[in-house]
């Protein structure tokens, strides 16, 4: 599994980058494109009835997540401040650990109260979990992308 994951977060940033104009623009959309292919693989994960279809899964786990990871960085380097990118980056880092302990914890009490043969359901519900930031994530692209298409109107002060 460790070897799916791997090869797919190898890949997911060399497909995406075919489509990449280099833009944070277009990356904030590959983001898009990475939640989904984390949403997916939950849900294949979710109804697997053999080790391949896990395997598939946890592949497109790794190409989605290194998706975001790639251009979420390539964003925090174009956009912050060459003073505060070491700030910045710690920031990112910190985020991703706190929710990284939150999640296990979250996980590993579950997995206590789940019967054996219900475990799926935990791995159903991550992917429902995981919808909530994608759509987040769409409404924030959408946001931006007004601001910046709103013309700057500068009005003159005084008399």
């Amino acid at each position: 599994l460790y070897s799916a994951f791997g090869l797919g977060a190898f890949i997911g940033p060399i497909l995406t980058n075919t489509i990449n104009d280099g833009s944070v623009r277009q990356m904030r959309r590959l983001i898009i494109i990475g939640f989904a292919a984390m949403v997916a693989s939950w849900f294949l994960w979710g109804v697997s009835s053999i080790f391949f279809m896990v395997i598939l899964a946890v592949f497109l786990r790794g190409i989605g997540g290194s998706i975001n990871w790639t251009y979420s960085v390539v964003i925090i380097q174009k956009t912050a401040p060459d003073a505060k990118l070491g700030r910045m980056f710690a920031l990112d880092f910190a985020g991703f650990q706190i929710m990284t302990v939150i999640s296990t914890l979250i996980h590993g009490w579950l997995v206590d109260q789940v019967p054996i043969e219900h475990l799926n359901w935990i791995i159903l519900g991550t992917g429902a979990v995981t919808v909530v930031p994608l759509m987040v994530w769409i409404w924030i692209v959408k946001q931006l992308e007004t601001q910046e298409e709103m013309p700057v109107v500068i009005e003159p002060t005084g008399a």
